[in-house]
């Protein structure tokens, strides 16, 4: 309420709430993502709410239910968009033929907070494989691509792909715990290249439990 000039009081009329404008899903997909990505990298992931992903989206947490159906889906989508970045970039980095940058892919900082963000899911109830069909198909397309330089079997390229996940996976997690040296990490590449290029010989040795080489 308030008092005019003449003494009288009237009420003051509420103001409406506003409302966020409306965008397309693709676009508010890409808003939401992108926020969440930029959270997730500077603050602890429990504090990567849909309140503040929604808000330096721009966009009313609603959104995030109408597309991605929860917190849960948004996060896969989160971790398949930063798996895709890794990808692109390890496949403009082939080229390169130095320890250094082939251990780029191990320490990619998307691959990083994507295998912490997974850990740190897993953690707090996520099923272990509501990624899995998404991510084999990505160390697929790496498979393919590593054939093309070793000459192995499709089972040989596809398990050398999986330890190499696994390898980065601990790496994300514990890396803080081993205190590994930056002069033992590319020591440790350079055996793993070596290891990688007597792949073809070696699977001839082994006798495979999960089925014969191709």
């Amino acid at each position: 309420m308030y008092v005019d000039a003449v003494g009288s009081t009237r009420k003051v009329p509420p103001t409406p709430p506003q409302r966020r404008p409306v965008v397309p899903a693709a676009q508010a997909q890409e808003l939401l993502l992108e926020s969440a990505i930029g959270l997730l990298r500077t603050n602890p992931f429990d504090q990567a709410t849909a309140r503040r992903i929604a808000a330096q989206a721009g966009l009313d947490t609603s959104a995030i239910a109408r597309n991605f159906g929860s917190m849960h889906g948004l996060f896969v989508a989160v971790c398949k968009r930063l798996t895709a970045h890794t990808l692109k970039r390890s496949q403009s980095q082939q080229v390169a033929a130095s320890a250094e940058a082939r251990l780029s892919l191990l320490t990619d900082p998307d691959l990083a907070l994507r295998n912490r963000l997974v850990a740190w899911m897993i953690t707090e109830g996520m099923d272990p494989g509501v990624e899995k069909e998404s991510y084999r198909s990505t160390l697929a397309t790496m498979a393919a691509e590593f054939q093309s330089r070793v000459p192995v079997s499709d089972r040989t390229a596809m398990l050398w792909m999986q330890v190499t996940a696994l390898i980065t996976e601990a790496l994300a997690v514990f890396d803080e715990v081993h205190f590994m040296e930056p002069a033992d990490r590319l020591d440790a590449m350079q055996m793993m290249l070596k290891l990688r290029d007597r792949l073809p010989e070696v699977e001839r040795e082994i006798t495979w439990v999960g089925g014969a080489a191709e």
